[in-house]
């Protein structure tokens, strides 16, 4: 699933996202990922992305959010490189 806001886009590779990896675009980074405009950029992204295999590469970090005290793993997307479709 993907869910975006006006800040960032996660690409959660599992229904339960709190608790598996998920991709993270921030979005000073969306130009480099999509030409959507930026209330557009959620459909683009399942688009391109949605129901796909895709091999991801990037810098491996724990996100805290508020009610998230063990963290969750997140792989930072800065780059259109940093993500590719293997299957459709």
């Amino acid at each position: 699933s993907t869910y975006c806001n006006d800040k960032m886009c996660f690409l959660n590779f599992d229904k339960d996202y709190k608790k598996y990896l998920s991709a993270v675009i921030m979005a000073s980074d969306f130009a480099k990922f999509t030409k959507a405009a930026a209330k557009d950029v959620k459909a683009d992204m399942d688009k391109m992305y949605m129901g796909k295999k895709v091999q991801i590469t990037g810098m491996l970090n724990e996100y805290k959010g508020k009610d998230d005290k063990t963290g969750r793993p997140q792989i930072s997307l800065t780059d259109a490189a940093n993500i590719k479709v293997i299957t459709k």
